[in-house]
């Protein structure tokens, strides 16, 4: 399984150099520019997203959230977008009437009630692995549910001087990235369904402050409907 949460604070660090917490001389010039948005450009990316036939057995899921482990240091609109995210995967997952779903709330209490110590910066994908499928059990979960953000060589220096160009010029920067779901047995922490889509994350100089939850989850629930889509064709 990916180190998703680890990924996405690369996207929060680019971003706050580049809009959102920062970079005065771009906010002045185009502080009005180009609102937040984020699309699919590629879905469904693994040709086979079954990792093992006990997948196929699942009937109930836990949905993870790890927004109580970030740091005051991670931007706020990431943090939102985080949390808008697994909100509605929530919600789609309990439409397709295929899971009893755990709501994301009772992952994060028993997280807490367990002890269990999570570091979304350091901890590497077995650490995570076995902090999931031990809140999973706790929960009597057949599997847990995690999403999260892979922005592939976002902060080299060439991109960084890409982005800073698009925002220079347009107000705004376009950043390739990964949206990943996992489904992760509880039992072992072993990963049973994994896909991801491809997507563009636009952001410019006033981030998300101008984006309305109801607007944030549309485009949220669109980026992910493939994927929950062929989570239970796979059944």
């Amino acid at each position: 399984m990916r180190s998703c949460v680890k990924k996405q604070i690369v996207i929060a660090c680019l971003l706050s150099t580049l809009s959102l917490q920062g970079c005065g001389v771009v906010t002045s010039i185009r502080a009005d520019a180009a609102a937040f948005d984020i699309y699919n450009t590629e879905i469904t990316i693994d040709e086979e997203p079954v990792k093992s036939p006990v997948y196929k057995k699942i009937k109930s899921v836990a949905i993870a959230d790890l927004s109580d482990e970030f740091g005051s240091y991670y931007p706020e609109d990431n943090k939102r977008l985080y949390r808008a995210a697994i909100m509605e995967l929530e919600v789609m997952l309990k439409e397709t009437g295929k899971f009893r779903v755990i709501p994301r709330k009772n992952f994060r209490n028993k997280l807490a009630a367990l002890g269990l110590d999570i570091d979304v910066t350091t901890d590497d994908d077995e650490e995570l692995n076995i902090s999931y499928a031990k809140v999973g059990k706790a929960l009597n979960a057949h599997a847990v549910v995690s999403f999260g953000f892979e922005a592939p060589n976002a902060t080299s220096i060439s991109n960084q001087a890409k982005y800073m160009g698009q925002m220079l010029v347009n107000g705004a920067m376009t950043v390739t990235m990964f949206t990943n779901v996992d489904f992760l047995r509880s039992k072992t922490g072993e990963v049973l369904w994994s896909q991801k889509n491809k997507v563009a994350w636009v952001t410019g100089t006033q981030g998300l402050k101008t984006t309305k939850n109801s607007v944030l989850r549309k485009k949220l629930r669109a980026v992910l409907k493939p994927i929950v889509d062929q989570a239970v064709e796979t059944l």
